[in-house]
C-alpha cells in the first residue's frame, strides 16, 4: 500500500490552458481501460483527497449551508443528544491545499507543488471516525452493521506513518 505514505504527485503543467487540459484528461481517465501507472497513482490520489475533504466537512462542521448535506452533528450520541462536531487535527494549511488544488482549476498549481502527506490525512480522519463510532447511538446500527463497523475500527485504529 504505497499510496499511504507521503506521495509528492506532480502536475505537468506548463500554463493555464495545461490545468485545464489536466482536468479533461483526469476526467477521461476515470474509466475502466488505464494503462499508465502514473495517471493511476494520480486518480488514486486524487479520489483520495475527494474522500478526505468529504470527510473532513463531515466531521468539522458546526452549522448546515442546505438542508440535505449531513453532519457529524446530525447524529444523536448514545446519551441520546447530538454528536459535537469533531475536530480531525488536520492543519488548515493542509485543508486549504485540499480545498484549492483538488476543488478549483487556479494559476497556483503551477508554482506550487504539494507533497500530500497522505499518513498524516489518513490518521486524523480515522482518529474522527474512531470518536464518532464510540458516540454514535446504536439505533444506527442493525446487529451486523455494529460488528461491521467494529471490524472497520480495527483497521481505522492502526496510524500509518506519515
Amino acid at each position: 500500500m504505497d499510496e499511504v505514505f507521503c506521495i509528492n504527485v506532480p502536475v505537468i503543467a506548463r500554463n493555464e490552458f495545461d490545468l485545464v487540459f489536466y482536468e479533461v484528461k483526469q476526467l477521461n481517465c476515470c474509466v475502466p481501460l488505464i494503462t499508465d501507472e502514473e495517471q493511476l497513482r494520480r486518480m488514486k490520489l486524487e479520489a483520495f483527497l475527494v474522500h478526505a475533504r468529504n470527510l473532513i466537512d463531515f466531521f468539522e462542521a458546526k452549522s448546515k449551508k442546505n438542508d440535505s448535506d449531513l453532519f457529524a452533528f446530525d447524529f444523536c450520541g448514545i446519551n441520546g443528544l447530538k454528536i459535537n462536531s469533531i475536530c480531525t487535527s488536520i492543519p488548515d494549511t493542509i485543508k486549504k491545499k485540499i480545498n484549492k488544488h483538488l476543488q478549483h482549476i487556479t494559476k497556483d498549481r503551477l508554482s506550487e507543488k504539494v507533497a500530500w502527506n497522505v499518513g498524516l490525512i489518513l490518521n486524523s480522519i480515522n482518529k474522527s471516525y474512531s470518536i464518532f463510532l464510540s458516540a454514535i447511538h446504536d439505533k444506527y446500527f442493525s446487529d451486523t452493521k455494529r460488528e461491521e463497523h467494529d471490524c472497520f475500527k480495527y483497521i481505522t485504529d492502526k496510524i500509518i506513518p506519515s
